[in-house]
């Protein structure tokens, strides 16, 4: 995706915040510093998205994830309805 060349790729995700913290530290900490993205220079952002896309995490990943998501949450809730049905009927 690219501001500047006319074709615009319509991205189903977004970087909202980006976070720095010191290497090494493997935890993220309140007193790391984040920055939201509204105030990046549309550049660097395009950067960050190509960074992720060159990992493979993209339109596809993003729709990917969504769908095991959606999977993982009904098996879910069918689990809970099932304990709750043996809960009500003192099983």
């Amino acid at each position: 995706m690219s501001h500047g060349d006319g074709e615009e790729e319509s991205d189903i995700f977004a970087i909202r915040e980006v976070s720095f913290q010191p290497e090494g530290d493997s935890d993220w900490k309140e007193t790391s510093y984040t920055l939201n993205t509204d105030s990046l220079d549309w550049a660097l952002y395009d950067h960050m998205m190509d960074f992720l896309a060159d990992r493979g995490i993209d339109n596809t990943f993003a729709d990917e994830l969504m769908e095991l998501s959606t999977v993982i949450e009904h098996q879910e809730y069918i689990k809970f309805l099932e304990d709750l049905q043996g809960f009500v009927n003192c099983k």
